[in-house]
């Protein structure tokens, strides 16, 4: 019992380190409204997409590195840019681009032993996109202290540039609702099934995923 009570309020003195405020700018940019427009035709432009952000509690000791990986459209060359966390949580990452699309992003401690993030991201030559990461949200939810999914904090924030595609991407809902399309591609049943079985059973997902995120205000 002594161990368990220990162990907790360890727990509890790492996130009270670690709590920061969130910038206002990452909080307005992580409420997603649709507004019925898409997204932006790609245009080529050969500059550099700066990745910017501040890791909201960040401890010196903690040595985060971010790490971009970029896959060339013309040349199909891909590459990997690195950037250490400076001792105030900030950092500065420029990748160089040819025209707006997905990118590897990873936010991940030099010894590996931790991964913070590792999903992909929108970034645009020329342009400035920003985040947030709420290191006590993500202890918080590591140590299983989030029960409630409607409740849980938010722990990836976006602004600048492809903010809101980026946002979503680090959507729970939205994760789960995309996961669930991907996941239908990959059913066994699927092996025995016609053409048009197939398309009708992809429908079938697709709708229950649209009607599932409808009557989720937050999601959209």
């Amino acid at each position: 019992m002594k161990k368990i009570f220990f162990t907790l309020l360890n727990i509890s003195f790492i996130l009270f380190k670690l709590s920061a405020q969130i910038p206002d700018e990452f909080i307005k940019a992580a409420i997603i409204k649709d507004d019925g427009k898409g997204l932006e035709t790609p245009q080529w432009k050969a500059a550099n997409a700066k990745l910017k952000g501040v890791l909201a509690g960040y401890k010196p000791e903690m040595k985060i590195t971010i790490e971009v990986g970029n896959s060339d459209v013309i040349t199909t060359i891909y590459e990997r840019f690195f950037t250490d966390v400076n001792d105030d949580g900030s950092f500065e990452l420029d990748i160089p681009m040819v025209t707006t699309q997905q990118n590897r992003f990873r936010i991940i401690s030099k010894n590996g032993n931790e991964i913070y993030a590792d999903s992909y991201i929108v970034l645009s030559p020329g342009e400035e996109t920003r985040f947030c990461l709420d290191l006590s949200a993500f202890y918080s939810k590591e140590a299983g202290l989030v029960k409630n999914k409607q409740t849980a904090p938010k722990i990836l924030y976006f602004a600048g540039k492809n903010s809101e595609i980026n946002n979503l991407f680090f959507d729970a809902d939205f994760e789960k609702y995309s996961n669930k399309l991907q996941d239908a591609t990959f059913d066994n049943k699927i092996a025995e099934m016609t053409a048009l079985e197939f398309r009708e059973y992809l429908m079938n997902v697709k709708n229950q995923c649209i009607a599932d995120i409808n009557s989720n205000p937050y999601i959209l």
